[in-house]
């Protein structure tokens, strides 16, 4: 196989070790009042991509149809996404649900920034985020959720949390199917260099990208990028423990389908509808610099 085709292995190994956990739809060390709930404790992560542990807190209140979700992570990280260089990590997140539609029987144990623990089976929500780290990372990005009965859609994205933004953690898609205490999705994940930094520079060349490409030669970490696809499972085990696995590829080819050729040149859109024109970030070669298709170029493999 040839190296342009090469597709690096991506694993993850996510664990949640409750300390303590309230509310309806958690079952160990219970203490809860009607509509609020929560979670605080250990949080594991081990895989080719992400080494990291660290503490976090979670907290819902709902009222009817309307719930509001807090969380909090704080984390040393040792291997993530974009630069490996040990960094210590903070994550916090304020979301807003409005649910509707009939009771649900089944109980909801996943907490999340959008999640919706209301018992009703359909629910909309948008969650704040904010990441901290050393690296100088520091970005605000977006959640939009949506339940529709058993299945989540979740969709994280820079630009929802800083308009025009588009770098580092620059987009997430978790589509799932969720039972009692089992959630199974597809998840995506796409990591890019700074392409609002200063020193990115925006070609008009549309010969493999609709409106043009940035050139992040000389911008914050662009010689990194991600394109995880993977299955994930997660799976509440006894006394209200969680643990998550994701098995899939990491490739160059996933992000520059999904971010560029979908979502940025929307060819399924009009186009006097599309003022923004978003440009291509291109896939990165073996050297760390954009790749523009030329002769002898090679596609960066996994590192």
């Amino acid at each position: 196989m040839s190296k342009f085709f090469r597709i690096p292995f991506f694993w993850s190994l996510f664990f949640l070790v409750f300390l303590v956990s309230s509310g309806k739809a958690q079952e160990s060390i219970n203490y809860s009042v009607e509509g609020f709930g929560g979670s605080a404790g250990l949080a594991f992560n081990f895989g080719t991509h992400f080494q990291r542990a660290g503490l976090f807190l979670t907290g819902y209140y709902y009222h009817d149809f309307f719930q509001v979700n807090a969380q909090t992570r704080w984390h040393i990280s040792f291997r993530q996404l974009g630069p490996h260089s040990k960094s210590h990590e903070g994550q916090f997140s304020l979301g807003t649900v409005f649910a509707f539609g009939e009771n649900d029987q089944i109980q909801h144990p996943f907490l999340s920034p959008v999640g919706n623990q209301t018992g009703k089976k359909y629910s909309i929500g948008y969650s704040y985020n904010i990441y901290l780290d050393q690296k100088k990372t520091n970005q605000r990005t977006g959640i939009v959720g949506i339940q529709l009965d058993q299945v989540e859609i979740y969709h994280e994205n820079d630009i929802l949390g800083t308009p025009g933004s588009d770098r580092y953690r620059t987009s997430g898609i978790l589509v799932a199917y969720r039972t009692e205490n089992t959630k199974i999705g597809i998840n995506t994940t796409f990591w890019t260099g700074n392409s609002d930094s200063g020193k990115a520079v925006k070609v008009e060349d549309n010969s493999f990208a609709r409106f043009g490409y940035t050139d992040l030669s000389n911008a914050e970490y662009g010689e990194f990028s991600n394109g995880l696809l993977s299955l994930q499972v997660e799976q509440v085990f006894p006394y209200a423990q969680q643990g998550r696995v994701n098995i899939g590829i990491d490739s160059e080819h996933v992000r520059n389908f999904l971010q560029n050729r979908v979502m940025h040149d929307l060819y399924f859109w009009p186009e006097k509808w599309n003022p923004a024109k978003n440009y291509h970030i291109p896939m990165v070669d073996t050297e760390g610099k954009p790749y523009l298709y030329k002769e002898n170029q090679e596609l960066k493999s996994d590192q």
